[in-house]
């Protein structure tokens, strides 16, 4: 039997070759034969379980559903060299840790040690009927293996499904796909790239050739397409937006899906009026520990049958509503993960309960990784530097790079309206939040996105010095771990 891996690579140099109607049928049959895999019972299962716990009222019904998810996990850690080493030396055992307050008897554990050796933390058992492998996006430039388990896709599509539910947005309905994918060569020069998926019923385009000369062929064939949402990168329909703003363009999806990157309030206000739908972000990762999802009233949930998740306060940071996610997957039996600190930060407050009827945990706001900030030359860290771009016209986009404490440089995409005004603007709203530090500003035609296609707002190599953390104690701050909602 051939490796799988290698059917694929094969089919993707044959891919790169064909015509553009045969890359169609390509595609289309891999999506079909996908589509088959995943949409099985496991997942059709686990679609009409969340359709019935989304209506659950009383914490203790989603304490006692999590302990449910929480026991074959604890499980399969149990039978990883790692867990099964941590278990012996604080003396516990599966028992001790199988409900939500149990589980606060472990240590958190941070990525790197994960990093350093991934196969401590497999479970064979579970790995016994095959498994997969992802990667994470290695923004700090060492990417992290990750297995995952043989039904780990299906159950995951399952959450998709339901929030998709959420505005109405049905299976077989016609979508746009904008995120990493590499439709066409990236060195095309074709009028047209995008391609037809047929299996699924979306057409998906090329993020890597929308720019001011090619927007206008997209949004035009966007909208011959008529699609019911759009799925992308926060990154990738923000371009898409802003060149339909400057370019006087038309271009109206009703649902837009967020995910994979930090999307920031301006790219929603540049998303949602510009392209006229409503955005539903989605937050995860890909080590499988946590799932932040919007609603359709625009909160953010927490997705208590995903994960068990917590909210510790983050070291070195001023603001006393900024927490770190420490979350327990309760899906992923291939490669359990206890209390993992996933380097994500998010903003909480006050009484999120949303008027969309769930009970679910809400949080306010994703801040995005905790290497997404700038140090100034104080030591103060910063991030969410969005509203320094509020109300300046004729920038695409933007990064911030920083490799000297007392230095950045900002790499600008102009469009239609961009002058040497804007330009001092920026520059003064950057300085109005960090203080005296030299600015350079570098206009260019484009910003490199990573391998995966991800783009990065900021790219800083400055090492951060520790600073203290906030007394509130993460026990205090852990309500979520019963599905109640989080009251200040």
């Amino acid at each position: 039997m051939q490796n799988p891996t290698t059917v694929r690579d094969l089919g993707k140099q044959l891919y790169t070759h064909l015509p553009p109607s045969a890359q169609e049928i390509l595609l289309s049959a891999y999506f079909f034969r996908k589509r088959r895999r995943i949409h099985n019972e496991v997942f059709h299962a686990k679609l009409t379980e969340l359709r019935a716990s989304e209506h659950l009222q009383d914490p203790d019904e989603f304490r006692a559903m999590q302990c449910v998810l929480l026991k074959p996990i604890v499980s399969a850690a149990a039978n990883t060299p790692h867990y099964r080493d941590l278990f012996a030396r604080l003396g516990i055992t599966s028992a001790d840790i199988s409900t939500p307050e149990g589980l606060r008897s472990l240590p958190i554990l941070d990525k790197d040690v994960v990093r350093r050796d991934p196969a401590q933390f497999v479970d064979p058992i579970a790995c016994a009927n095959g498994s997969t492998v992802a990667f994470t996006s290695g923004s700090t430039g060492s990417p992290l293996r990750v297995v995952l388990a043989p039904d780990y896709e299906a159950l995951e599509e399952a959450f998709t499904a339901r929030q998709c539910a959420w505005v109405g947005l049905g299976d077989r309905d016609r979508r746009i796909r904008l995120r990493g994918d590499l439709i066409v060569p990236g060195s095309s020069t074709t009028a047209k790239p995008w391609r037809r998926n047929f299996a699924d019923n979306e057409l998906r385009m090329s993020s890597y050739h929308l720019s001011p000369k090619t927007a206008r062929y997209y949004a035009d064939r966007i909208m011959r397409f008529s699609p019911q949402a759009l799925i992308a990168y926060p990154s990738s329909a923000n371009l898409l937006a802003s060149f339909v703003r400057d370019l006087g363009l038309k271009c109206r999806i009703p649902f837009i899906f967020t995910s994979s990157e930090t999307l920031t309030s301006l790219q929603r206000e540049t998303i949602e009026r510009n392209l006229g739908g409503v955005i539903l972000d989605h937050y995860g990762c890909t080590e499988a520990t946590v799932a932040i999802q919007q609603c359709e009233r625009g909160t953010y949930h927490v997705v208590p049958e995903y994960s068990i998740t917590e909210f510790v306060p983050t070291s070195g940071s001023t603001a006393h509503d900024v927490f770190d996610i420490v979350s327990t997957g309760l899906l992923n039996t291939a490669m359990p993960l206890l209390r993992y600190r996933t380097g994500d930060r998010v903003r909480i407050a006050g009484d999120q309960r949303c008027a969309c009827g769930r009970a679910f945990p809400s949080i306010t706001e994703i801040l995005g990784r905790d290497d997404d900030i700038v140090v100034t030359p104080r030591g103060d860290h910063v991030g969410r530097l969005d509203h320094a771009y509020k109300g300046l016209s004729g920038i695409a986009e933007s990064q911030i790079r920083q490799e000297s404490p007392s230095e950045l440089r900002v790499l600008v995409v102009p469009s239609t309206g961009y002058n040497d005004a804007v330009e001092a603007q920026l520059i003064a709203n950057l300085r109005s939040r960090l203080g005296d530090m030299d600015i350079l500003v570098e206009r260019v035609s484009a910003i490199p996105r990573g391998r995966n296609g991800k783009f990065r707002a900021v790219i800083s190599t400055i090492p951060r010095s520790p600073q203290p953390s906030r007394s509130t104690s993460a026990e205090s701050l852990t309500d979520v771990c019963a599905g109640s909602p989080i009251r200040r």
